[in-house]
């Protein structure tokens, strides 16, 4: 795993997932590239997480489990929203998430089609355009630039406005923002 947030139990007081905000962040190579999960005991709750602006490239797995790009599986959830990320997967599960009206999925960016229960009417499915999608994966060997959109991206001027306020690298959000960790200038 690479980001993740997960309710723990047996503690002095339950370790819960509350008030988090996952955002503008360049992640690759991981088994599940953003994971949110929890306990299936009803009485602990996950709430109040925004996973929003992300870049996330192929996940991968050395082992015989499924990478997946981006993964919100717990039981009892309130107000998760997963708004403006580019998920690129070639291989293994681009998406997996429970059905839950509390679990918001709006204008992210596939590179091919999710399951049903993560779309919305502002999605986009298709090539993201990064700089170096394509590169090789080796530790201490990525360069940020390669996550930025292309000039010619659909994800550009097509996310939500409101959720952060600066992209990865430092440079402002417009009104009608890019969908990804890059806002394109």
């Amino acid at each position: 795993q690479c980001i993740v947030v997960n309710n723990e139990l047996n503690f002095v007081d339950s370790l819960t997932v509350k008030n988090v905000d996952i955002v503008n962040n360049l992640v690759t190579g991981c088994r599940h590239n953003i994971s949110v999960w929890g306990t299936n005991s009803s009485d602990v709750l996950t709430e109040n997480v925004l996973i929003a602006h992300n870049t996330l490239v192929n996940a991968k797995t050395n082992n015989d489990t499924s990478a997946v790009g981006l993964n919100v599986n717990a039981s009892n959830l309130r107000n998760i929203q997963v708004m403006n990320n580019v998920v690129v997967q070639d291989q293994d599960k681009i998406a997996s998430s429970t059905t839950d009206p509390e679990v918001i999925f709006a204008n992210n960016m596939w590179s091919r089609t999710p399951p049903d229960n993560v779309t919305s009417n502002g999605d986009a499915v298709g090539n993201a355009r990064l700089a170096n999608a394509n590169f090789n994966l080796v530790p201490g060997g990525v360069d940020a630039a390669w996550f930025m959109l292309l000039d010619d991206s659909p994800a550009i001027n097509q996310g939500q406005p409101g959720l952060t306020g600066e992209d990865y690298f430092g440079n402002g959000r417009v009104n009608q923002p890019d969908i990804g960790a890059h806002e394109s200038q």
